[in-house]
């Protein structure tokens, strides 16, 4: 006799996201569920995608999905949620109630120093230079400047 309704554990690789990572996510069910599906899980569109749901072996148990947060967002509280209602055992117990992962902290905005741009890279040649030979560097900065000159 089984009455008890599926329970999931969710959980997410990295709890501090920067720009160009991405995170593991998994949900960890209690039993073999069938019904689920990203309509069951929650999260805040407008800081990240989560790619298509990839079963993890063969008991229905464990899924996983990869989580990418959008660029230029700075957000300390953010959760990933199952809303257990989609989803049922074998039995035909329809799960109740949600499971959430831990919080993370999401941070794909540029760095900026006391209110200013500051410069994300720099590249210049990568061997020995030898003199009257013209080199090119380059300058990234966090944002559009103006006034950049030599002097500085």
């Amino acid at each position: 006799i089984d009455t008890k309704p599926p329970e999931v554990a969710v959980t997410i690789s990295d709890e501090r996201l920067t720009a160009g990572e991405s995170a593991t996510v998994t949900f960890t069910f209690s039993e073999r569920v069938t019904g689920f599906d990203l309509n069951d899980v929650q999260y805040d569109t407008s800081k990240g995608t989560l790619g298509a749901l990839t079963a993890v072996g063969t008991d229905g148990k464990v899924w996983t999905a990869t989580y990418t947060p959008r660029s230029d967002i700075e957000s300390a509280n953010n959760t990933i949620r199952v809303n257990l209602a989609g989803v049922q055992d074998a039995q035909g117990n329809a799960g109740v109630g949600t499971g959430s992962s831990g919080n993370f902290v999401i941070d794909t905005r540029p760095t900026v120093v006391d209110g200013r741009p500051s410069i994300v890279s720099v590249v210049g040649p990568t061997s020995i230079v030898l003199e009257d030979t013209d080199v090119t560097i380059t300058f990234t900065f966090s944002e559009a400047v103006t006034g950049f000159t030599l002097a500085n």
